[in-house]
C-alpha cells in the first residue's frame, strides 16, 4: 500500500465516490462535490488543503482503498473528510493515511493535529482517534434561528427519529442521497 497526495481533480473525483459510499453507510448527508471542487481550486494551490490517498498495487494496476481530506490553518493541521472501501478495511488504509498525515504535519512545523469531531454516541470513532493520543475537547455550536424539535431529534443518535432516518438513508441509492444532501446542506 502506498499513500500519496492527490495531484489532479480526477483523483479528487475518484475519492469523492468513496466518500459518498462511506457517508451513506454512516447515515451522514455528504457535502456536494461542488464544495470539494471549489476547495480544491482555491485552497489546494495555497497549501491549505490536501487529499491523501491510499492505494494498493496489484498486477500493475492501482486500486484506491481510502482517502482523507485535510485542511490547514495557522499552526493546526485538521482531519476533515474521509472515504474508504468497506471491503478493504482489514488492510487498515485509514491508519496508514493518519500516520502519514501526522508525520507530514510534524515535518512541516504544525503544532496541533485536530482529529475533528466525534458524536458522543460514536464510540468506534472515538476509539480510532484516541489510539493516536487524541484528547477530547468540547465543541459548542450555536444556531440562529433555533432548530425545531424535528430537526434537533434527527441529530440525537438515540432518538427514534434519528434511528429511522439513518435506516432509510443507508438504503437510498447514492444519487438520491446526493440530491437530498444538496437540499439539506443548503437548508442548514
Amino acid at each position: 500500500m502506498e499513500v500519496h497526495p492527490a495531484q489532479t481533480e480526477r483523483e479528487l473525483r475518484a475519492w469523492y465516490g468513496l466518500y459518498l459510499d462511506t457517508m451513506r453507510r454512516l447515515a451522514v448527508p455528504p457535502r456536494p462535490f461542488h464544495f470539494f471542487e471549489i476547495a480544491w481550486e482555491q485552497l489546494q494551490p495555497r497549501g491549505l488543503m490536501r487529499l491523501l490517498l491510499a492505494e494498493r498495487y496489484e498486477a500493475g494496476r492501482s486500486k484506491l482503498l481510502a482517502g482523507s481530506l485535510f485542511l490547514t490553518f495557522g499552526q493546526t493541521f485538521f482531519y476533515a473528510f474521509t472515504g474508504w472501501r468497506r471491503e478493504d478495511l482489514s488492510l487498515r488504509p485509514n491508519d496508514v493515511i493518519q500516520w502519514q498525515a501526522i508525520h507530514n504535519a510534524c515535518a512541516e512545523g504544525y503544532r496541533y493535529y485536530d482529529f475533528g469531531e466525534v458524536d458522543k454516541d460514536d464510540q468506534g470513532l472515538a476509539d480510532f482517534k484516541s489510539k493516536w493520543g487524541a484528547e477530547p475537547k468540547w465543541l459548542y455550536r450555536y444556531y440562529y434561528p433555533a432548530p425545531r424539535e424535528l430537526e434537533t431529534g434527527i441529530f440525537q443518535c438515540s432518538s427514534r427519529t434519528r434511528q429511522f432516518s439513518s435506516a432509510v438513508w443507508r438504503r437510498l441509492p447514492i444519487k438520491a442521497s446526493v440530491l437530498l444532501s444538496d437540499l439539506l446542506h443548503h437548508y442548514f
